[in-house]
C-alpha cells in the first residue's frame, strides 16, 4: 500500500509554566505535536494507522540526529486528519536545522512505506529554545504566563479574558481581548481594544487602537489613533493618524495630521443626518473644525466648515469659513473668505477676504480681496481684484477683475447677466438686465439700463432707462436717461441728452445731441451740437457746428461755427466756416465756403466770405414751379404750391437776377415755351429792369404764353400765363446779392 500524507500543521506547544529561569527542560517540554491528513483515507473510512518519525540534518540522506519515534495505533478519521505527538528529548539542538522523516503503514500491517520529501522543522519548533536559561533571564518573578492572559512588565494591571500586556509599567487592561503591547501608563478599557505603546493612551472603544504617542484616546467602536500628543478619535470607525490635540467626534472620519483640528457634529446629529460630520476629514493644519457630513480641509489654520454644510471642502489656508447649511460648496484656499449660510454649491479658489453671502447658489470668487457676492446672485461670477460687488439679487453677472467695481442689486427685484470685465470703481446699477462695461475707470450704466454697453475709458454714463445704448470709451461721455438705443463711440464730454433715441457721436470732444432728438448722429470734431427735435439730423465733424431745433433730416458736413437755424428741415450745409441756414428755411443747402446766408425755402447759396455779416456777399440759385390750365397768370412757388413760397428780398440787398423758364405740356405730342428773362432789383419793394421779358424765345404752345416778373412786398414775383392744355413750368433764378 502506497499512502501520501500532506500536512497541515507543525506547533509547538508549552503544558507547563516555568518557576525559575534556571529550571532544567523536562522530557515534556520538548514536544511536538503533529497534524496531518491521509488523502485516500476516503476510500477505508475511519481507522488507526502506525507511524515512524526520525530527525536527520539534511533534507536527503545525511545523518540521524534523532530518532526514531514509533506511534502506532494513531486514530484517522473518515476524512484522512490525524494527530499525534512525538518527544525527541533533549538530546537534539532545537535551534540546529532539521528534517522529519515519516514512514506510515496500515496498523499491525507489513513494512512501513516511507514518504518523501522530509518535511523541515522550521521556526515555531526551534523556538524551543528560548527555554534554555541563557534566554528567560530578564524575565520578573511576578511575570504570569497562562492559558487566557499574558501580562509582562512592571506594576500593570490585567483583568480581561484573553488580554494581554507585553511589557512596559503601569498598563492597565480591563476588558476581554484587549491588548497592551508596551509603554507607560496605558489603558486598553474595552474589549479588544489595543495601545501599542507611548504614555498615557487610552483605547477605551471596542476594537478601537491607539498605536502609540502620548495622551492619546480612541473611544469609538472601530476608532484609531496613530500617534502624536493629546488626539481623540470619539466615535465609531473614527481615524487620528498623528498631530497634536486633534479631534475627531463624527463617525467614520479622519484627522491626517497637524494641531488642534476638530471634526464634531456640532449643529447636526451626524450619522449621515443633514448637519452632522459622518465620513468627514482634515488631512493637516492647525486649529482646523469640519462639523458637516462628507466634508473636508487640506490643511491650513483656523478654516471652519460649520453644520449642515454637506459635501464641502476647504483645501488650506487661513481662517477660511464656509457657514450652516452651505452644501457642496468649495473654498480652495487664502485668508478669510466665507460662504455664508444656504449658499449652495459655491467656489472661492483664493485671496483674501472674499464673501459669497448667504441663499446663492453655484456662485464663484476666484480670487483677489474684499470682493463679495451677495444675497441671492446666483450663478455669478467675480475672477479676482479688489472690493468688486455683484448686489443682491443679481444673477448670473460677472466681474472678472479690476478694483471697486460693483453690479448693484435690489432686495426684492432682480437683474439679470451683467458683466464688468475690469478697471476700476465701474458700476452698472440695479434693474439693469444684461449690461457690459468691459473696463477703464468710473463708467456708470444707471437704474435700469438694460443691454447698455460701456468699453471703457474713464468717466462715461450711460443713464437710467437709456436701454441698449453704447459708450465704447474715451473720457466723460454721456447718455442721459431714457435715450435708448444710443451710440458714443469715443473722445471725451460727448453728450446724448434725455430722450433722445437712436442717435449716435462718434467721437470728438464736447459734442452734444440735446433733448428729444431721434436717429441723429455726430460723427466728430468739436462742440458740435444738434439741438432738441431736430430728427434724423447729421453733424459729420467740424468744429461748433450746429443744427438748431425743429430742422429734422438736416446736415452739415463739416467745416467750422456752420449753423441750421430752428425749423429749417432737410437743409443741408455742405461745409465750411460760418455758413447759415435761416429760420423757416427748409430744404436750403449751402454746398461750402464761408459766410454764406440761405433764408429761402430751398435755396442753394454760396460765398466765398463776408462784406460785414453773412450772406452780404454771394451767389444763390433758386428753382421755383407751378402748372396753368388757362391764359390766366399763375404765380410760380419754390414748393410749387404755397402762397408765401417766393424767394424773399430783404430791403437792404441789391440784386441781379438770371431768370429761365421752360414750359412743357403733357404725351408724346407735347408742345413747349422758354422765356430767358435778365434783371435786378434793390431791395423788396424797388421797381425791376428786365431784359428778353416781351416774348417767349421759344414757344411751340398754343396760343400766346406770357411771363411776368415783379417786386413787391418783400418778394420777387414770377408768373407766367398759357392755354390749354394743362401746361408744367419750371424757373430757374440765379441770384448775385451784395447787401449794405
Amino acid at each position: 500500500m502506497k499512502t501520501k500524507l500532506q500536512t497541515l500543521l507543525v506547533a509547538l506547544t508549552l503544558l507547563a509554566c516555568l518557576p525559575q529561569a534556571e529550571a532544567v527542560i523536562s522530557a515534556t517540554d520538548t514536544q511536538i505535536t503533529y497534524q496531518g491528513m491521509i488523502i485516500n483515507q476516503l476510500s477505508r473510512g475511519s481507522n488507526t494507522d502506525d507511524f515512524v518519525f526520525t530527525l536527520f540534518d539534511t533534507n536527503s540522506g545525511g545523518s540521524r540526529i534523532a530518532g526514531p519515534i514509533t506511534n502506532t495505533a494513531v486514530a484517522v478519521n473518515s476524512n484522512g486528519l490525524f494527530t499525534t505527538t512525538m518527544n525527541f528529548g533533549t538530546n537534539y539542538d532545537y535551534s540546529q536545522p532539521a528534517w522529519l522523516e515519516i514512514a506510515v503503514r496500515t496498523n499491525g500491517g507489513g513494512a512501513f512505506t516511507t514518504l518523501t520529501p522530509r518535511q523541515q522543522i522550521t521556526s515555531t519548533p526551534r523556538s524551543i529554545y528560548a527555554l534554555t536559561a541563557g534566554t528567560a533571564l530578564s524575565v520578573s518573578p511576578t511575570t504570569i504566563v497562562q492559558g487566557q492572559s499574558l501580562n509582562i512588565g512592571v506594576s500593570n494591571i490585567s483583568s480581561g479574558t484573553l488580554s494581554t500586556i507585553a511589557g512596559g509599567s503601569y498598563n492597565t487592561v480591563t476588558k476581554d481581548y484587549a491588548v497592551v503591547a508596551g509603554g507607560y501608563g496605558n489603558t486598553a478599557s474595552s474589549n479588544s481594544a489595543a495601545v501599542g505603546g507611548g504614555s498615557g493612551n487610552v483605547a477605551s472603544g471596542d476594537h478601537a487602537v491607539v498605536a502609540g504617542g502620548e495622551g492619546n484616546t480612541a473611544s469609538g467602536t472601530h476608532s484609531f489613533v496613530g500617534g502624536g500628543y493629546d488626539n481623540i478619535a470619539s466615535s465609531d470607525e473614527d481615524v487620528v493618524v498623528g498631530g497634536v490635540s486633534n479631534s475627531v467626534s463624527g463617525d467614520p472620519s479622519f484627522i491626517g495630521a497637524g494641531t488642534g483640528n476638530t471634526i464634531n457634529n456640532v449643529g447636526g446629529t451626524g450619522n449621515g443626518n443633514i448637519g452632522g460630520s459622518w465620513n468627514s476629514w482634515i488631512a493637516a493644519g492647525g486649529y482646523n473644525q469640519v462639523h458637516s457630513d462628507y466634508s473636508g480641509i487640506g490643511g491650513g489654520y483656523w478654516n471652519n466648515i460649520q453644520g449642515n454644510a454637506n459635501f464641502s471642502f476647504i483645501g488650506g489656508g487661513y481662517f477660511n469659513t464656509i457657514q450652516s447649511n452651505a452644501i457642496f460648496s468649495v473654498i480652495s484656499g487664502g485668508e478669510g473668505n466665507t460662504i455664508q449660510t444656504n449658499a449652495l454649491e459655491c467656489v472661492i479658489s483664493g485671496g483674501t477676504s472674499n464673501t459669497i453671502q448667504s441663499a446663492n447658489a453655484d456662485s464663484t470668487i476666484a480670487g483677489g480681496y474684499l470682493n463679495t457676492i451677495q444675497t441671492n446672485a446666483n450663478y455669478s461670477f467675480i475672477g479676482g481684484g479688489r472690493s468688486n460687488v455683484i448686489g443682491t439679487n443679481v444673477l448670473g453677472s460677472a466681474i472678472t477683475g479690476g478694483d471697486g467695481n460693483q453690479i448693484q442689486g435690489h432686495a426684492s427685484i432682480p437683474a439679470r447677466r451683467g458683466f464688468i470685465g475690469g478697471g476700476n470703481a465701474n458700476i452698472i446699477e440695479t434693474f439693469d438686465d444684461e449690461s457690459v462695461i468691459v473696463g477703464g475707470n468710473g463708467n456708470r450704466i444707471q437704474y435700469d439700463g438694460d443691454f447698455c454697453f460701456i468699453g471703457g475709458g474713464t468717466m462715461n454714463v450711460i443713464g437710467t432707462n437709456a436701454d441698449n445704448s453704447t459708450i465704447g470709451g474715451g473720457k466723460a461721455n454721456t447718455v442721459q436717461p431714457n435715450a435708448t438705443y444710443s451710440f458714443i463711440g469715443g473722445g471725451d464730454l460727448n453728450t446724448i441728452q434725455a430722450n433722445s433715441l437712436e442717435c449716435a457721436i462718434s467721437g470728438g470732444t464736447s459734442n452734444s445731441i440735446l433733448i428729444n432728438v431721434n436717429d441723429s448722429t455726430v460723427a466728430g470734431g468739436f462742440q458740435n451740437t444738434i439741438q432738441s427735435s431736430a430728427n434724423y439730423s447729421s453733424i459729420g465733424g467740424g468744429n461748433q457746428n450746429t443744427i438748431q431745433p425743429g430742422s429734422p433730416q438736416s446736415s452739415i458736413g463739416g467745416g467750422s461755427v456752420n449753423t441750421i437755424l430752428n425749423t429749417a428741415q432737410d437743409a443741408t450745409i455742405g461745409g465750411g466756416n460760418s455758413n447759415i441756414v435761416g429760420t423757416l428755411s427748409p430744404y436750403a443747402t449751402i454746398p461750402g465756403g464761408q459766410q454764406a446766408l440761405a433764408t429761402n425755402y430751398a435755396q442753394l447759396a454760396y460765398s466765398s466770405g463776408m462784406f460785414t455779416v453773412p450772406g452780404d456777399s454771394q451767389y444763390s440759385l433758386y428753382v421755383l414751379r407751378g402748372t396753368t390750365t388757362t391764359a390766366s397768370l399763375q404765380k410760380l412757388f419754390l414748393d410749387g404750391a404755397g402762397v408765401t413760397r417766393e424767394i424773399a428780398l430783404p430791403d437792404n440787398r441789391a440784386c441781379a437776377f438770371t431768370i429761365r423758364i421752360v414750359g412743357r405740356t403733357q404725351g408724346a405730342a407735347s408742345t413747349y415755351c422758354v422765356f430767358n428773362i435778365k434783371g435786378g432789383a434793390n431791395g423788396g419793394t424797388t421797381p425791376v429792369w428786365f431784359q428778353d421779358v416781351t416774348g417767349p424765345i421759344v414757344n411751340t404752345l398754343t396760343g400766346t404764353p406770357t411771363a411776368t416778373v415783379s417786386v413787391s412786398a418783400g418778394h420777387l414775383h414770377i408768373a407766367v400765363a398759357g392755354a390749354t392744355p394743362t401746361t408744367r413750368w419750371t424757373a430757374t433764378v440765379e441770384n448775385t446779392e451784395v447787401a449794405f
